[in-house]
C-alpha cells in the first residue's frame, strides 16, 4: 500500500470507528425500540379503525396512531446511513489513490450501454419493472476504457398478504364511510353528497428478478457482426434474456476447447468472425476466470466491444456496522474487489493484439 493512501485510510479509519460506534448505540434503539414499536402503533391503528366502526369518535385517535407509524418510519437507519457514507465519502477517495483515471458512483447506472449490449431486452419482465443500478467504476486499465457496474432488476408482483389487507380495510372502512354519512345529514349536512367509499386495489411490490456484474470494455478493434456465448444453464431461460441472441437464425459454432463447448452456447452472424474473435488466448482467459469466479458469464462481441454479465449474488462494497475498523487494514478487502475488476480485464489481455489470423 502506498505510503500518500496508507496515512489517508489510517487517518480515515479513527474517523470511521467513531462513527460507527455512535451508529450502532442508534442502530439498537432503532432495531429494539423504534421498529417494534411501528409494528404496534400498525396493529394499533387497525384495532382503533375497526372500534370507530362502533364508536366514530375513534377515528381521530385512529388517525393519531397513522400519523406516529408515518413519523416512526421516517427515522432513518443507521445501518443505511454508514452505508452512505462508507460509499460516498471514502471509496470515491480509495478510487482516487489507486487511479486517478477512475470515476465511481456508489450509485450510478449508464443506462445506454446496457442497452447496446443487447443482452436484457425490454420484455424482460412482464410487468413494468425498473433497473437499479449500484458501484458504477468507469476509467481505463493499460489503454482499454472499461465500465464495471452491479445491476439490479426488479419485476412487480402482487403482494397477496398486503392486498389482502387493503381489501379487509376497504370492508372495515366502507360501514366508517357510511356512518359519518349519515352523520352528516343528521346534523344538517349535505344531503346530496356522494358518499366517500375508500376504493380497493391490488398492492404490487418490486421483486428483485436478476442481479449481477455488468462489463463493458472498448478495445479499439473494429469488427461487423456479433458473437453470442451463451451459458446452456441459462440458455433455456430465453424469457429472461434478449430473444435474438437465443433465436434468431445465426451459426451455431462450434470450438476445439470441449470444456467450454460443454459450458456455453456460442452463435454468431459469421462463423469466420467467430473463430476471429475466439483466439485461443481469449477462450483460455475465459476458462481461468470461470475457475477463480467460479460462475460462467454470459459474452457478447458486437461491434468491436465486449459486454459481459456475471448472474451473481455477491455484492461489492459490502458495509456492516458489527465491523470493527481496525486501522487501515480494514479497507484491503475493497482495494482488493477495485483489483478484482482491473483482473478481469488484464486476464482477457484487450489492449494487446490477441486477435491475430497468424
Amino acid at each position: 500500500m502506498e505510503p500518500e493512501l496508507l496515512s489517508y485510510l489510517s487517518e480515515a479509519a479513527i474517523k470511521l470507528e467513531k462513527r460507527r460506534k455512535g451508529l450502532t448505540f442508534l442502530n439498537t434503539f432503532y432495531r429494539f425500540l423504534a421498529k417494534p414499536i411501528a409494528y404496534l402503533v400498525v396493529a394499533a391503528t387497525v384495532v382503533l379503525f375497526v372500534m370507530a366502526i362502533f364508536l366514530p369518535p375513534f377515528v381521530i385517535w385512529a388517525f393519531v396512531a397513522l400519523v406516529a407509524y408515518f413519523l416512526l418510519k421516517s427515522i432513518p437507519d443507521p445501518a443505511v446511513v454508514y452505508l452512505h457514507h462508507i460509499k460516498d465519502k471514502i471509496l470515491p477517495e480509495i478510487f482516487q489513490h489507486l487511479n486517478s483515471g477512475y470515476t465511481y458512483d456508489p450509485y450510478g447506472l449508464n443506462s445506454d450501454v446496457l442497452k447496446e449490449s443487447g443482452i436484457f431486452n425490454k420484455w424482460f419482465f412482464k410487468n413494468h419493472s425498473y433497473i437499479h443500478g449500484e458501484d458504477l467504476v468507469s476509467g481505463l486499465v493499460g489503454q482499454v476504457a472499461v465500465h464495471f457496474n452491479e445491476i439490479k432488476f426488479y419485476r412487480q408482483d402482487i403482494n397477496f398478504v398486503k392486498t389482502f389487507f387493503s381489501f379487509l380495510a376497504t370492508i372495515l372502512l366502507i360501514p366508517i364511510a357510511i356512518i359519518g354519512q349519515i352523520i352528516s345529514q343528521i346534523s344538517g349536512g349535505d344531503s346530496s353528497s356522494d358518499i366517500d367509499i375508500p376504493f380497493f386495489e391490488v398492492i404490487r411490490e418490486e421483486v428483485r428478478f436478476y442481479k449481477g456484474l455488468f462489463m463493458f470494455a472498448d478495445f479499439n478493434k473494429e469488427f461487423e457482426g456479433e458473437v453470442v456465448l451463451m451459458p446452456k444453464k441459462l440458455a433455456a431461460k430465453s424469457d429472461q434474456f434478449s430473444s435474438h441472441l437465443i433465436h434468431a437464425p445465426k451459426n451455431e459454432i462450434q470450438i476445439e476447447d470441449v470444456e467450454l463447448q460443454k459450458m456455453y452456447r456460442i452463435i454468431s452472424t459469421n462463423s469466420q468472425l467467430a473463430y476471429y474473435v475466439l483466439s485461443p488466448s481469449l477462450l483460455k482467459a475465459l476458462l481461468d476466470i470461470i475457475t477463480i469466479e467460479k460462475i460462467a458469464p454470459i459474452l457478447v462481441f458486437k461491434q468491436g466491444k465486449m459486454y459481459m454479465t456475471f448472474p451473481w449474488d455477491k455484492d461489492y462494497f459490502s458495509v456492516s456496522l458489527k465491523d470493527k475498523v481496525n486501522g487501515a487494514e480494514y479497507f484491503t478487502r475493497y482495494i482488493n474487489e477495485i483489483k478484482s475488476f482491473e483482473q478481469i480485464i488484464k486476464h482477457f489481455a484487450l489492449d494487446q493484439r490477441i486477435w491475430s489470423k497468424s
